[in-house]
């Protein structure tokens, strides 16, 4: 579930805000190491609870209700998340 997150929090023409490119002159290697330290930190944050939920659902038969929501939730069977 963490990949498609990469795509906002990185891109190859600078840093990424939400979905807005912002302009990275003047920011050095370890500014912008910094930065996606940072925001990879705070996905993961972010995701570590609806995902450790789901690894716990997913051990009952019950669990296919949350692994489908997330699924249509995430886009987890679109083409391009198995890409990685």
């Amino acid at each position: 579930m963490r990949g498609p997150t990469r795509e906002f929090r990185g891109s190859s023409t600078g840093i990424a805000i939400g979905c807005r490119p912002i302009r990275t002159q003047g920011v050095d290697d370890d500014q912008r190491d910094a930065v996606e330290a940072l925001t990879k930190s705070i996905v993961n944050k972010i995701l570590h609870a609806p995902v450790s939920k789901l690894r716990r659902e997913a051990e009952h038969e019950e669990g296919i209700v949350y692994l489908e929501a997330a699924r249509a939730l995430f886009g987890l069977d679109d083409e391009t998340s198995d890409e990685e």
